[in-house]
């Protein structure tokens, strides 16, 4: 009776003292009991303590109670065996100095920690409190709890708990072996964060070795799939790949070395493996540098599925790296050397992938990556690849050399190469930007057939109302614009850019060649926008032996365009350029760049200014043309009235006059000079055009000299693709044909009138009526187009001087 009711009836506080000292000598340090003793003796002896501290200064720990039964049976046989031992609210403070040794309170037991085995271990709502004397940093775990057991004090240990940091939740189970004389134990451990979809499990032997913990056994990391939500409202779900990483580890306080690691990502169907070793380094500066290597990875089954359509490489990269970021959201820095011999992606091979890759605030830093990507292209990058909610963007210095560019090209855009054209080898230098909103490139040096390009070039990819737009400025020593045009039709062949409708060009060329011709010193200031075109500058220092510029703005925001346009031109040889002009111009306007072959020298100035009015879509342009052929005055002006929608039925009026003060320059421009003296005096050819242009349209011509006065009326259509189409009445009241006889001749006049019909190059007289030397001739010719021509005709006189005519 005494022993089951004597305890409750005593004051246990009035032996606090005892409690103390006997507490204080078992510890080895000095033990303060400041709320109520709970004692009893039966059932089983128990204890229980309130507001405890043990120790003095940092190193003390307090606890809110401490609970101990004991089994009744085994303490009669001497055993010390805790049938329940609990702690309530400890608090414990434990770090490393500098040197990577433990800092943990100094109690010196004095009785043998193995003789004590608790069968039901518990702690509740515990704070330990971890810091590193080495980088300054430390971690709270708060409300610690744990169930388990203990065969003794120095192990085993086993059971489970979970703690609180930064508010997330972390569940453990932890199982420790003996700690045998040198100071080490058995270690496996299990957490699993609540908040985290992610894993760690460590199984080895922890070592203490003058006062420095040395961790080696396995580590492993793993992810599971789940699903997660991003975005700005986070409605928008996506599937997390699984990942887990494993190896062999040896850590200590200041670094931990893991080798033998096999990484994969992705399930075994879907996913790829990767091997290598990793070094975590802590202290002031802690980071993660890792080598990884693999010798074959499918990226569009992790990226698209075993059944989802062929993707373009940016737009699998994008999504890998958005997919990578959602799984590793690392807060130290991390640094990882990556070399896999083959890497499928968007349906073909990169051969060789090597390379760093370190993280960021926002993003991974690429260092010395390289690769060999279609078309026999090895490709070396190094910058920044920005990872953010709306998408991934890569931005930093790039080279590409690529032997088949074509192929190349149609691998980058996910399309089926097209047969177009067969292209050089290419070579490009520059600050690359890839976007989900545009394609640039900043300080580019690009070399394709065998010639340098510098500068810069930006595409930007349409989006809502915002059409595609193209910026470049380029600068060249030499520049061949006709392999560049061709380069161009066969790279994008079959290509799905949308084509810009909004450009800004500027360009410096020191020579370049366009149709054969070689140009020096041109200059290219040009914008074409939703509100029109915009010539700063376009001008050409020299070529085929002339020059030109052109400037100004015309306005396309409203109903209809207006603006004006400058030109001025000179030349000193006009064949080439005539020759250029003919390979671009349509078929209609060839006889008049013919008649440039016979002028060497060309000064001319012309203006194109376009008015129109905002409620109409009339568009009005006006064409003034002034300057001198040689030893010729031109003066020309036409007028365009049109519908912007409808340019091809415009309604044209031109006027032209050609004045010479002698007519022998006017009859060598006509090609006229080996049939008809010009005789003395000044000439005149005037030109009078108005109609349809998709219609006939009706002109007259009137050509006077001293020894020529003919004029022609009539109609054509000049203005389609095919050949020209002529109807005409033509009159001679005066021709002196002196150059068709032989010298010291009688000079014989002619006199005509005659139907003309012209069809491309065939001519056809019909209706002749002529007088020559006093002599009637009437009938018809024909001159056909055929190679050698063919002359058809008849002609009937009623006197002929045979000599004359021969």
């Amino acid at each position: 009776v005494v022993a089951l009711v004597g305890p409750l009836l005593i004051s246990w506080g009035n032996y606090r003292s005892l409690f103390e000292a006997q507490a204080s000598r078992l510890t080895g340090v000095n033990v303060r009991v400041t709320g109520a003793i709970e004692a009893r003796l039966l059932p089983s002896p128990q204890l229980t303590l309130h507001d405890i501290a043990i120790g003095d200064g940092r190193d003390t720990i307090r606890a809110r109670s401490l609970g101990v039964e004991f089994a009744l049976g085994p303490l009669m046989r001497g055993e010390w065996r805790a049938a329940e031992m609990h702690f309530a609210g400890p608090q414990v403070s434990l770090g490393l100095d500098a040197s990577g040794q433990i800092l943990a309170p100094n109690l010196a037991v004095a009785f043998k920690p193995d003789e004590l085995s608790v069968d039901r271990l518990s702690v509740e709502d515990g704070t330990v409190t971890l810091t590193n004397a080495a980088n300054g940093a430390s971690v709270t775990l708060e409300g610690v709890w744990f169930k388990g057991e203990a065969r003794s004090l120095v192990g085993p240990v086993k059971g489970e708990g979970a703690v609180t940091i930064a508010g997330q939740l972390y569940p453990y189970r932890v199982a420790l072996g003996r700690l045998s004389d040198e100071g080490a134990l058995k270690l496996r451990v299990n957490v699993d964060p609540v908040d985290r979809p992610l894993s760690i499990e460590a199984d080895g032997t922890l070592a203490f070795a003058a006062g420095k913990p040395h961790f080696d056994g396995m580590l492993s990391l793993s992810r599971p799939v789940g699903i997660s939500a991003r975005g700005a409202a986070q409605q928008a779900q996506t599937l997390t790949q699984p990942w887990r990483a494993s190896g062999k580890i040896k850590a200590t306080g200041q670094s931990a070395l893991m080798e033998n690691v096999d990484f994969q990502y992705g399930s075994e169907e879907l996913g790829f493996k990767l091997t290598g070793v990793a070094d975590f380094r802590f202290g002031t500066r802690p980071r993660f540098d890792s080598v990884l290597s693999g010798r074959q990875i499918d990226l569009d089954r992790v990226a698209s599925g075993t059944d989802a359509a062929r993707q373009a490489p940016v737009a699998a990269i994008r999504k890998l790296a958005e997919v990578a970021a959602a799984a590793f959201r690392p807060t130290l820095p991390i640094q990882i050397g990556v070399g896999i011999d083959q890497v499928t992606l968007a349906g073909k091979s990169i051969q060789n992938l090597r390379g760093d890759i370190s993280n960021s605030a926002d993003g991974w830093d690429l260092d010395r990556l390289e690769f060999r990507a279609p078309g026999m292209t090895q490709v070396r990058l190094s910058g920044h690849l920005d990872v953010g909610t709306d998408g991934a963007a890569f931005a930093g210095a790039a080279e590409i050399d690529a032997s088949d560019p074509k192929t190349l090209a149609a691998w980058l855009e996910a399309r089926t190469e097209t047969p177009q054209g067969e292209l050089r080898p290419m070579s490009v230098r520059g600050n690359v930007t890839l976007a989900g909103d545009k394609i640039a490139v900043e300080g580019l040096k690009a070399e394709f057939e065998r010639e340098l390009v510098t500068g810069r070039l930006a595409y930007f990819l349409p989006s809502g109302k915002r059409p595609a737009r193209f910026d470049a400025e380029l600068k060249a020593p030499q520049f061949d614009i006709d392999a560049a045009l061709d380069f161009g039709k066969a790279l994008l062949a079959g290509s799905a850019l949308e084509r810009p409708r909004e450009m800004s060009v500027a360009a410096d060329i020191d020579r370049a060649t366009l149709a054969g011709i070689e140009a020096r010193d041109a200059h290219v200031r040009i914008k074409v926008d939703a509100n029109g075109l915009q010539v700063d500058r376009l001008s050409v220092g020299d070529f085929a032996g002339g020059n030109f510029s052109a400037s100004g703005r015309v306005e396309t925001g409203g109903h209809a365009p207006h603006g004006t346009l400058s030109l001025d031109f000179e030349a000193k040889q006009t064949a080439a350029i005539t020759a250029m002009a003919g390979k671009f111009a349509p078929k209609a306007v060839n006889p008049i760049l013919s008649l440039l072959d016979r002028v060497d020298h060309a000064k001319l100035h012309a203006t194109l200014e376009v008015t129109g009015e905002d409620e109409s879509p009339i568009t009005v342009a006006q064409l003034a043309l002034a300057g001198d052929l040689d030893d010729l005055r031109i003066d020309a002006d036409a007028d365009v009235r049109s519908d912007w929608s409808k340019p091809s039925a415009a309604d044209v009026h031109i006027n032209g006059t050609i004045n010479a003060l002698q007519g022998a320059p006017l009859i060598k421009l006509m090609s006229l000079d080996r049939i008809v003296a010009a005789g003395n005096g000044p000439g005149q050819l005037k030109l009078e055009l108005a109609g349809l242009a998709n219609n006939d349209m009706k002109f007259e011509i009137r050509l006077s000299t001293g020894g020529l006065l003919a004029q022609a009326s009539g109609s054509g259509r000049f203005f389609e693709e095919q050949d020209t189409k002529v109807v005409a009445n033509l009159q001679v009241m005066k021709a002196d044909l002196r150059p068709l006889q032989p010298a010291g001749a009688v000079s014989s006049s002619l006199q005509m009138t005659s139907r003309v019909a012209i069809v491309g190059s065939a001519v056809t007289f019909d209706y002749i009526d002529a007088k020559l030397a006093g002599s009637s001739i009437r009938g018809r010719l024909a001159v056909d187009n055929a190679s050698p021509r063919r002359i058809d005709g008849m002609l009937e006189a009623d006197a002929a001087d045979v000599p004359a005519l021969i």
